[in-house]
């Protein structure tokens, strides 16, 4: 039984490290770097439409928030940080 602990723990550690490593990789991957992606999430936490943590992660709330913003301020909501988001990010701040 207490194999069966130990083992579980393990597993659980590794998983955590592994899906903090696949985090940090989606925010890579977006295209966007971190200093973005935080400079987004406060931009949009002030307006209201973001409630996560501030932390450079291109993630589901980001993206969520970032779609309400775009859809209340008539630009095409895609999920992604283009130009006249960026524009309307700044203007709106």
């Amino acid at each position: 039984n207490l194999e069966k602990k130990d083992s579980f723990i393990l597993f659980f550690f590794v998983f955590s490290i592994a899906l903090g490593g696949f985090s940090q990789s989606f925010a890579q991957s977006s295209g966007y770097s971190k200093s973005q992606i935080i400079e987004v999430q406060t931009s949009l936490k002030n307006k209201g439409y973001y409630k996560g943590p501030i932390d450079g992660i291109y993630a589901t709330s980001t993206i969520t928030a970032l779609k309400s913003f775009q859809k209340n301020n008539s630009i095409p909501v895609t999920g992604n940080l283009g130009a006249i988001t960026l524009i309307s990010l700044k203007k709106a701040s």
